[in-house]
């Protein structure tokens, strides 16, 4: 398979490609995605994990138990801190990959917006997205 997405970390150590197109793409407004991203939301472009290939470096992980009492990791570089993916253990079969990971990230282009109860009030949302004020699964 040619890869047709590829990215990795600001420094280079990690990089990564996607092999097939996202599942789908979202961003999330809930307080940890805010607090990990230090922005308002986490673009994050969805994929089958069977379709993502480390290609080079280890990224390092952080866990903790979600707002829906799911064990949830985040991966980032551990050289530049550069966040890379997200993984939910109830669903890990997919990566949710942060969109600004890419190397080109302009095919971008989120269908929902979840978690929108936490959303800041500067925070424009797309009138165009469904929105959910927790989780889609809700």
């Amino acid at each position: 398979m040619e890869p047709i997405y590829t990215g990795g970390c600001a420094c280079g150590v990690v990089r990564f490609e996607m092999v097939q197109d996202p599942i789908d793409m979202s961003n999330c407004h809930c307080r940890d995605c805010q607090r990990a991203t230090g922005g308002p939301y986490f673009p994050s472009v969805i994929c089958k994990v069977s379709d993502f290939n480390l290609l080079q470096g280890t990224p390092s992980w952080f866990e903790k138990m979600s707002d829906g009492r799911e064990r949830v990791g985040r991966s980032f570089c551990p050289d530049c801190g550069s966040p890379l993916m997200f993984v939910n253990a109830v669903k890990d079969d997919i990566y949710a990959i942060y969109a600004s990971a890419f190397d080109d990230p302009s095919f971008f282009k989120p269908s929902i917006d979840i978690y929108t109860a936490s959303a800041q009030p500067w925070d424009h949302i797309s009138p165009d997205a469904k929105c959910y004020a927790r989780s889609s699964r809700e």
